[in-house]
Parts: structure tokens; sequence; C-alpha cells
């Protein structure tokens, strides 16, 4: 899920990449040299994260049929920088893991049932006169006619607590695709989800209910400040 708040004056920059691996100091040795294995480290995984995203758009969600391939397909996009393509090459078998755990969690087994599921959807709209905008990773209808949210995550999280505690900082964008969403269609939206692809079965961080009202507020505080912030 990628996207920005703004008007024709403001703007969020979106959250931080996911697949952030963590670059930590090293004492001694150059540091330009550090600087540039660092910097070389993010784009790998920010590639990574890109090629989870596009696999998932783009495969049989309940087979997984010829996810080998397509994982190859992806890493090997013309459109990529050779540079980026050379830092993901011997990440084929991570990225497959990542998809496959991705696929298996129970969010994605309920978008399949529905048969009513949409990929990567654009979504705009204007909310208290700023706009809302970016890419929902996978939507689907639940049986009462209500719409679910998921955002797939590949934040490198070690457990379920990391997990949550990483899913709270995605709140603000999720309630924001959430009140975008009512917005355009006029229908409610009855859950908002984190799907974290570094653990088993895709562990999935769920808003709803109370918690899902609680972030579409701080959503709409956001843009109500955005609103009458002044024009610098």
């Amino acid at each position: 899920m990628n996207g920005h708040l703004g008007d024709d004056h403001q703007s969020v920059p979106p959250a931080e990449p996911d697949e952030s691996d963590l670059v930590r100091e090293t004492s001694g040795g150059d540091p330009t040299e550090d600087a540039s294995e660092g910097a070389d480290m993010r784009t790998r995984a920010q590639a990574r994260g890109t090629i989870v995203h596009q696999v998932l758009e783009r495969i049989d969600l309940g087979t997984l049929e010829n996810i080998v391939q397509l994982v190859a397909e992806c890493i090997e996009d013309k459109k990529r920088q050779p540079h980026i393509r050379d830092l993901v090459k011997g990440d084929a078998s991570r990225i497959i893991t990542l998809v496959q755990n991705a696929a298996r969690s129970p969010f994605v087994t309920n978008a399949i049932t529905s048969g009513r599921l949409w990929r990567e959807l654009p979504l705009g709209a204007s909310v208290d006169g700023v706009v809302i905008s970016g890419v929902i990773d996978l939507l689907h209808e639940a049986p009462d006619g209500t719409l679910a949210i998921a955002d797939f995550k590949t934040d490198v999280v070690g457990d379920e607590m990391e997990a949550r505690a990483t899913a709270g900082a995605y709140e603000a964008p999720g309630g924001a695709y959430a009140l975008a969403l009512e917005a355009v269609t006029g229908r409610p939206v009855s859950s908002v989800s984190f799907i974290f692809a570094h653990l088993d079965d895709g562990y999935t961080v769920t808003y709803q209910g109370d918690d899902l009202r609680r972030i579409i507020q701080v959503a709409r505080d956001r843009t109500r400040e955005l609103h009458h912030l002044p024009v610098m």
C-alpha cells in the first residue's frame, strides 16, 4: 500500500519502505564505504518488497502456480535498473518464501472464497479538502457487503509481538485508506489488515470495530490538520 495525503499546498510522504533491514553503524572502517553498503542494503530491501508485491499481484493466490518463474521474471524486470537487479538476484528463494507466507494468510483465503477481490486497486478521494491517494494491495467484499482492506508488509519482524508493534506505525495510512474508500464507494469498510510476510502464514494484524474507528478518526484528524496548516 503506497500513497499520500495532500492538498494543493500540503502533503504527507509515504510511510517508510517495507523490508528495511536494520543497518547498524560499524566501528572503524571507511565511513564512505559503510554508507555505500548501507544504501545498497536499503535499496535491496526495498527492491525485494516491490518484487513481492508484483508477484502477489500476478500470481494465482489459491495455487501459487508458476511461483518460481514469476519471481524470476519480476527480478529480471527490464524496468528495474541493472544495479538493482544484480542486488536481488540471489534473493529468489527468500522472495518465494515471503510470497508463500503472505498468500497463506487467513485474509487471502477469505478473499479467494468471497470471489470478489481486487488487487493493486488505485484509490483517490478528497476528504475535507485533502486528497488521499494510493494503491490498495488487496481488497475484498465480505459476505455482509462491507469492504475489507489488506496491506502486504515485508518489514523484517521477528515475532507476533514485533509485528503488532510495527503495525502501529501504519495505523494512520490504514485509516486514511478506509476513510477514502468509504468516501468513494459509499460503502462501509469493516476491517483494515496488515499481513506480515516475514512470519509463517502471513501473521495478520487486523483493525476492526472500535480499533478501526479509532484509526479512521486519526486519519480524519490528520486531514483536518493539513487543511488548516498555513501556506509557507
